[in-house]
Parts: structure tokens; C-alpha cells; sequence
């Protein structure tokens, strides 16, 4: 059984962009969308949220690409770490890119999810 993420309009959107192979996470519009800059990381709003489960969907992007949590570099582990840390009490849950889900190739993330009904739009950080 395939498990859905996204509201049925939502996840026509994000399909065709997939078709149309654009970028999933265009670099060129992170300013847009920056929630919190840190040295190695960056936490974005996600342009095809998982809107079926969560009323607030961010990524936590390395500012660096690389694929999977084992090429990350010292000083971006040891970042990540306190990132998720602070984090901790903001978002409901973390889920780290699958590589059988993954429609970003080569590019880990992490997904910061609030489920709550009522959310902080300040994110209280």
C-alpha cells in the first residue's frame, strides 16, 4: 500500500513538477523561503508540503549537496546535531529523507513537521 502525504490537488501539483523534471528544491529561490540560516544549514518552507499530515512543513537543507548522512563533513554533523537540538521542542517530527522515497537525488534533507492544529508562526525559535 502506497502511503500518501499530500492532499490529492497537492500531490497532482508536485507530480507534474516531478514530470517536468524541475527542480524540487530550487537553489535559486532559497531566499524566498529561508525560515532560519545557520553556517552549514539552512531550514526553508517546503514549496510541495506534505499537506495531508502536517499543518507546517519545513526543510532543513544542507547549504552544501551531498546524498546521504555519512558524506556529511564533520563540522556539518556536528552543526546538525545542535540544529536538531533547538529544534527539538519546535517541530512535532524529523524525518530524514528515504532513499526508496527520495525525489531529490543526491541532495539529503531532513523534513520538520508541526501536526498540531494550532501552529506558531513565529516557529518560536
Amino acid at each position: 500500500m502506497k502511503k500518501r502525504f499530500r492532499q490529492p490537488s497537492s500531490e497532482i501539483y508536485y507530480k507534474k513538477q516531478r514530470q517536468n523534471n524541475l527542480n524540487l528544491i530550487p537553489f535559486s529561490d532559497w531566499t524566498e523561503r529561508i525560515v532560519k540560516e545557520y553556517i552549514y544549514w539552512i531550514v526553508i518552507e517546503n514549496s510541495y508540503p506534505w499537506d495531508l499530515i502536517s499543518k507546517t512543513h519545513h526543510l532543513l537543507i544542507p547549504r552544501r549537496s551531498f546524498s546521504y548522512e555519512w558524506d556529511m563533513e564533520d563540522e556539518e554533523r556536528t552543526e546538525l546535531i545542535g540544529i536538531k537540538k533547538e529544534l527539538y521542542s519546535t517541530y512535532d517530527m524529523f524525518v530524514e529523507n528515504c532513499h526508496s522515497l527520495r525525489s531529490i537525488p543526491d541532495h539529503f534533507h531532513i523534513h520538520c513537521i508541526i501536526t498540531e492544529d494550532e501552529t506558531n508562526p513565529e516557529y518560536d525559535f
